[in-house]
């Protein structure tokens, strides 16, 4: 034994510490190691004294952030803590280990059990010692006050919340050690801190004034519990956390994004489409600097009505924006959405007040892939009271971040077609949208670039075109069949429409580089005015700041115009390689001309 501390064995295996500035430790052993609870104000020699006491490995845990609980990490070489008060920990000399609720320490013949009990931190825990039928609790709750008068505490409903869910396990102690004092029997004190909570959420109980170190308090009382807490802290907001609006859309249409991030060095918004919508060619855009709680803010100019996929990078880091629940997932990483309104709360891409037709969903097993996919398909209004008609079909090919579903969720295909119809503007069609990766993400880029599309074929024309063409009342020869893509799928589309005219008459090829478009459609080349004759419509596609496809998309439209084969060329000034090119190409170029002079 030390001098600087003072250790009282409690019951087998379980030691109560104290170093000499009243930090208070816990030393629980079982046969194959040793955990230490908290680590005191950090009084030299804490290592050395444990190991007066057992020669098995030590661990340590913090009950919570406090130095008063942290202080002696540096003794070791490492130390657990709740994950939400990992980050609260200032300048840890130690490597810190996350940990959670329900976490076990196995220690040989004996295990702790992690009980979160958020309120006087974030991230305050107890530990539950079965066999000793002991509640180690930190702070929580302490030997006198509860403090949630702290900065980084929460509300005393959050702490009512956390001792009702105490209570759950009583049946399993009846010791409590806390900090700052002795064990004791558990009694009546975590019945009455509950009690306490309760009479001052209701307001059946409010406390009296107090001024303390960390700041001016109220103090309630009931039995054998105190709280100290401050009056604009009852309550939490819902989801408990920081309000902020983000994005905030102003009646001017331009917009402010907001993201905490108070420990950042740099925040980007990464948004190629929002920054075209702007006139530039950017990708990204930095906020100025953080507000005092650490909030970033950028507020854009006024955007034209439309919808825009952006993420935050932090400090290099990208992040979707966590108080926004607009977003865009897919076969990559989820991109946050700003939609932007129309002036008269209707784009051309909104469900109107018309005739709407069902979005159906297939699932199906793939004789191909030897897998289960789906397939999303259209069927436009009316289609159900008119058991005789029937009507062409557009197979819709998605890109390389996208899943079948990204046409109807993001691009909007369905409500396109709808309004077009209203319009007078686009003939009657079925449109099938399918998923079109036949490989695993597991599988590197490089393979799939050699084998999807291949790959691909073989299931839209084996699996995919046998459901839809059986399931629904379609015009199955190649007059009346046409596909179309973007990005990948629109790669997907020059290589299996242009190559099967047996099958597609119509074809719309949109931000694809169309690179070796000599080499794999010689025969298309060699005879223009055949081809001509089988294709009704061949339509290229693209933004003119598009990075990826815009020089292959103008070289393809110089190889066809050269050779003489008849095809609509579009560009959309400004724009990259965006759903704002692929939307507008299917509402206003693409889908009119289908089955259409």
């Amino acid at each position: 034994m030390t001098t600087t501390f003072t250790t009282q064995t409690v019951t087998d295996g379980v030691w109560y510490i104290k170093d000499e500035r009243g930090g208070v430790m816990y030393l629980v052993a079982g046969t194959e190691r040793a955990l230490l609870i908290d680590a005191g104000f950090g009084v030299d020699g804490l290592a050395a004294h444990v190991a007066t006491l057992t020669d098995l490995p030590v661990s340590v845990v913090n009950t919570h952030y406090h130095m008063d609980h942290t202080g002696g990490n540096k003794d070791f070489s490492e130390a657990y803590i709740h994950t939400e008060d990992a980050p609260l920990v200032q300048e840890s000399p130690v490597k810190l280990i996350p940990i959670y609720d329900g976490y076990t320490f196995d220690l040989g013949g004996r295990a702790l059990r992690v009980i979160a009990v958020p309120g006087h931190t974030p991230g305050s825990i107890c530990l539950l010692d079965k066999t000793a039928r002991m509640l180690f609790t930190g702070d929580s709750p302490p030997h006198g006050a509860v403090m949630l008068h702290l900065p980084a505490s929460l509300t005393v409903q959050a702490f009512f919340t956390s001792m009702r869910r105490l209570r759950t396990f009583a049946g399993e102690f009846d010791t409590i050690a806390p900090a700052h004092g002795e064990p004791h029997p558990v009694g009546t004190r975590i019945d009455d801190l509950i009690a306490c909570a309760a009479r001052v959420l209701d307001g059946d109980l409010v406390g009296k004034p107090e001024t303390t170190r960390f700041g001016e308090c109220l103090r309630a009382e009931y039995g054998s519990a105190s709280l100290m807490y401050p009056p604009d802290r009852l309550r939490s907001r819902w989801g408990e956390g920081d309000s902020i609006v983000s994005p905030e859309i102003h009646a001017d249409r331009s917009a402010t994004l907001r993201v905490k991030a108070p420990g950042a060095q740099r925040v980007l918004l990464s948004a190629t489409t929002i920054l075209n919508a702007l006139g530039s060619a950017d990708s990204n855009i930095a906020f100025p600097e953080k507000d005092a709680d650490g909030v970033w803010s950028l507020t854009l100019p006024p955007l034209p009505p439309d919808i825009y996929d952006y993420s935050f990078l932090i400090d290099g880091v990208s992040f979707t924006d966590p108080n926004n629940p607009d977003a865009q997932t897919g076969f990559m990483a989820p991109r946050s959405l700003l939609i932007i309104p129309h002036e008269t709360g209707e784009n051309y891409f909104d469900a109107r007040d018309t005739p709407h037709g069902t979005l159906h969903r297939h699932y199906y097993t793939s004789r191909t892939l030897g897998d289960v996919r789906d397939v999303y398909v259209y069927t436009p209004p009316g289609y159900e009271q008119n058991p005789d008609a029937t009507y062409p079909v557009l197979y819709l090919l998605h890109g390389a971040g996208d899943v079948a579903g990204t046409w109807a969720m993001l691009g909007q295909a369905h409500l396109i077609m709808d309004n077009l119809l209203a319009e007078g503007n686009a003939e009657p069609m079925i449109i099938a949208m399918p998923f079109g990766h036949a490989l695993p993400r597991s599988v590197p880029w490089a393979e799939r670039w050699q084998k999807n599309t291949p790959l691909f074929e073989q299931d839209l024309l084996t699996d995919v075109l046998p459901l839809v063409e059986s399931t629904y009342r379609v015009r199955a020869d190649r007059e009346h069949r046409a596909i179309a893509g973007l990005s990948m799928g629109g790669g997907q589309a020059d290589h299996i429409g242009l190559g099967r005219l047996d099958l597609f008459s119509h074809v719309g090829i949109f931000s694809a580089g169309a690179r070796n478009f000599s080499e794999r459609h010689a025969d298309i080349l060699a005879d223009p005015v055949g081809t001509n004759a089988k294709l009704k419509l061949l339509f290229l596609g693209c933004g003119t700041l598009d990075t990826l496809a815009a020089e292959g998309t103008e070289e393809l439209h110089a190889l066809l115009t050269e050779r003489g084969i008849a095809h609509t060329y579009w560009m959309l000034e400004g724009a990259a390689h965006t759903w704002v090119v692929w939307r507008m190409a299917l509402y206003f170029e693409f889908l009119p001309r289908l089955w259409r002079s």
